[in-house]
């Protein structure tokens, strides 16, 4: 009876350890890594004498902020899945400090574009829109849905 008790405890054991069924691997095994090239675009659409103000998130997975004085504005970065899982966009126009815009103009709108590898994942148009992505292991993204 105590051999019994030895052996079944001794199972037990080994199992919790891991030793069982799964080739002596402890913990979890690492994310794949994949890469994503990321298209950002805006456009500034109804306006004249003013410029793009902008943050996007670049391929280290930080926010940028960039400034267009052209009505358009578009960047590529390749990020890598999982070190960056979440890609965004957004920006605004403003007057430009040189030649404000005249007075009864109202504020442009802006277009944003998130492309993640060639394909369209979000697209909006508003005074300030904002376009993310939350990126997968695989090649087809999840658009996130913002209130823009």
């Amino acid at each position: 009876m105590r051999r019994l008790l030895t052996v079944a405890t001794t199972l037990v054991f080994m199992a919790g350890c891991g030793t069982f069924g799964g080739g002596g691997e402890s913990g979890p095994q690492p994310a794949k890594t994949v890469e994503h090239v990321i298209l950002y675009q805006l456009y500034a659409q109804g306006g004249s004498n003013f410029m793009i103000t902008l943050n996007y998130t670049d391929s280290t997975g930080r926010q940028k902020h960039e400034e267009s004085t052209a009505p358009s504005w578009a960047k590529q970065v390749t990020v890598r899945y999982p070190d960056v899982m979440l890609v965004a966009i957004s920006g605004n126009a403003v007057a430009t400090p040189m030649a404000p815009a005249p007075l009864g103009t109202g504020l442009p709108q802006v277009q944003c574009i998130l492309t993640v590898d060639g394909e369209i994942v979000d697209q909006k148009a508003s005074i300030l829109p904002t376009c993310e992505a939350t990126l997968t292991a695989t090649a087809r993204p999840i658009p996130k849905l913002s209130a823009n």
